[in-house]
């Protein structure tokens, strides 16, 4: 039964949701009771490093599967999974009572979920109960800050020798003190501030408040950076996994950044080796976490120009779930192909990436996750203004080095926490734009109103003179000529804008490889149609019903192109760019509507006028309406050898 024996779980973190061996889906249940407890007393916050007890009260005996998002039940029964705890099989239980142990590196939120069933059969009943890890300035008697200060008296002397030390280096004169300058004004408790690394520091010495001079401050003991303390006024959320802000760039795409202090700990961290580079101060290292619900390779990097993806520092993380291998590395970008993607190292640390089960979201999430200090001279940008910090990001279902599935860019201000979005006002953004919409008036309007006048041309008829003027063949001339123009300043944007950003584009998508071929073909056809257009051999010469032939196949291969191929490039745009479709659906398909609309309504009286023998498309006469009676009809013979003969003008 699942509920026991927890083996049809894909994780350790899954519950059924969906009708599961004999029973129906699982619906809440508002008397399953949970509570956690420390000492007897109830809580509403975790203290990182305590171990609480919680119990969990069913209204009747039932079989039951708990587990904790976070931390671990050490009397889980289950192999391999220490957070999960299910009642004795075959047998049912009123309550669970289990302790709790949460660890030092737990942050964020965490959930107890249960899920309960009376028999073998009917329907699964749930519960859940989330509580918040506490900061540790939030706990007091902290285990963990107990356990990371030692009572020996090797510590203790190590102390009384730093305090002497401290106390000589104030005495002296020449001791200069470390001088900290805020980045930008703000109150004190948002300030982040970065050490002078041109001047020397003081010994160590106790904490001691801040002290202003001529709008420096100073102190002589360790600064604990504001991103690690409070959050910035402008961030979006606070961060689930330790970071100043955090900011949803894409659809399932969390970015976590922060400035200054150590790496912040965290899942994805504790895989890390980090170290400060170069010697670089605390405050002045920038923290980046990536999460993506994808389960291909993520990507977060620093471009040379904002909004642009070449020529950039990356750091890239793949995760392959067949062979449980993790690959995470420092990237130089120099071209938006596979070959452009090259090692180069020194300028990021604390590399990590994880894969993990994501209860918020119910599906895997991918973490990337490393850190970087403000100036390095192994950066391509050696030195980053922490206040406009430009960003790339990239996420893929695939896992080799292929265009992204979802990408973009922004620019965040470490210190506020603030970010604004720049992928909407990049040049290759408005190419992509400008390129789909040409095609899509080319293919959907232009061309299809240029075919409709050619085929209704009787509506310009000039029933006097007996024919019709050529004034419907200019307008025809000018749509088509207005067309290929779009269709080849179209092209032109692809291959010279935005196809460079990507390369050959081999790889990029599945979509695009026919998308190009077709807008090749499409081009191609168009041309060759316009130009066939202006060789009409003329009414009587033997080839003018091959022509026609031609020009009428040309030109419908040439619109069925196109228009095909404006949908597969509203699918290519919706799945690399999240590109709404209903944006570009819309106008697509209320054009070809409103033309075949009018084509239908036109081709009554066309019909009618040629039953009658009005109009004749062959010879482009039009005749006149004759009342009723009229022995000598314009149609009747010796009405037609009574005529002057008109000059006849060549079929287009």
């Amino acid at each position: 039964m699942y509920l026991h024996g927890h083996s049809k779980a894909s994780s350790c973190y899954d519950h059924p949701t969906k009708p599961i061996a004999g029973h129906l889906p699982p619906v809440n249940d508002p008397a399953i009771a949970i509570a956690v407890t420390l000492d007897g007393k109830p809580v509403t916050g975790l203290c990182p490093g305590e171990t609480y007890d919680f119990t969990v009260q069913f209204p009747a005996p039932r079989a039951a599967l708990v587990t904790v998002s976070q931390g671990t039940i050490p009397q889980s029964n289950v192999p391999r999974c220490a957070n999960v705890f299910t009642s004795p099989e075959k047998q049912l239980v009123k309550s669970v009572q289990a302790s709790w142990k949460v660890t030092c590196s737990m942050l964020g939120g965490v959930e107890i979920k249960v899920t309960s069933g009376m028999s073998s059969s009917g329907k699964l009943l749930k519960g859940q109960l989330g509580l918040p890890v506490l900061r540790l300035i939030q706990c007091p008697n902290n285990k963990c800050i107990a356990a990371s200060s030692s009572s020996s008296a090797a510590a203790a002397a190590a102390a009384a020798a730093a305090a002497a030390a401290a106390a000589a280096a104030a005495a002296a004169p020449e001791a200069e003190e470390k001088v900290l300058t805020p980045l930008m004004d703000s109150q004190q408790s948002s300030l982040v501030m970065i050490a002078d690394a041109s001047k020397p520091a003081a010994a160590a010495a106790p904490v001691a408040p801040l002290t202003a001079a001529g709008g420096v401050l100073r102190t002589s003991a360790p600064v604990v950076p504001a991103s690690l303390t409070q959050i910035g006024s402008g961030c979006s959320s606070e961060s689930k996994l330790g970071y100043q802000c955090s900011k949803e760039v894409g659809k399932g795409v969390v970015l976590h950044y922060s400035l200054g202090g150590e790496q912040p700990s965290n899942a994805c961290t504790q895989k890390s080796a980090y170290e400060r580079l170069g010697g670089a101060s605390k405050g002045s290292m920038m923290h980046f976490a990536l999460e993506s619900d994808l389960q291909g390779y993520l990507g977060l990097g620093f471009p040379t120009n904002p909004g642009s993806m070449v020529p950039a520092d990356a750091v890239i993380a793949t995760i392959d779930d067949k062979t449980a291998t993790t690959s995470v590395g420092s990237y130089r970008l120099t071209a938006p192909i596979t070959a452009g993607v090259k090692p180069s190292d020194g300028w990021a640390t604390g590399l990590g990436a994880v894969r993990q089960f994501n209860l918020t979201r119910n599906s895997q999430t991918t973490t990337l996750c490393f850190s970087r200090p403000v100036s390095s001279a192994a950066a391509l940008t050696s030195s980053i203004n922490p206040a406009v910090v430009p960003l790339i990001w990239s996420s893929s279902t695939s896992n080799a080095f292929t265009k992204h599935k979802m990408q973009g860019s922004l620019i965040v201000n470490l210190i506020s926490g603030k970010y604004s979005d720049v992928s909407s006002s990049s040049g290759n953004s408005a190419a992509q734009i400008a390129h789909g919409a040409l095609m899509l008036v080319a293919f959907c309007a232009l061309m299809p109103a240029g075919m409709l006048l050619a085929r209704h041309k009787w509506l310009f008829g000039d029933s006097e003179a007996g024919r019709l003027p050529n004034t419907w063949r200019h307008l025809h001339q000018l749509l088509q000529l207005l067309a290929v123009l779009c269709v080849i300043a179209s092209f032109g944007l692809a291959m010279v804008l935005f196809f460079s950003e990507n390369g050959t584009g081999a790889g990029i998508h599945k979509l695009y490889t026919p998308h190009f071929g077709l807008g090749v073909a499409a081009v191609a056809v168009s041309v060759l149609q316009l130009a066939g257009g202006f060789m009409n051999p003329g009414v009587g010469h033997s080839a003018l019903p091959m022509w026609r032939v031609g020009h009428y196949s040309l030109g419908w291969v040439a619109m069925i192109l196109g228009i095909v191929n404006c949908f597969l490039g509203v699918l290519l745009m919706h799945d690399l760019k999240n590109a709404a479709l209903v944006a570009w659906l819309t106008p697509i398909c209320v054009l070809l509507g409103l033309m075949a609309l009018a084509g239908l309504v036109l081709e009554v009286p066309k019909r009618t006028l040629e039953r009658k023998g009005r109009y004749d498309a062959r010879t482009l006469s039009y005749r006149p309406e004759v009342p009723q009676g009229d022995d000598k009809a314009p149609c009747s013979p010796t009405a037609l050898e009574a005529q002057p003969q008109q000059q006849q003008q060549p079929e287009a």
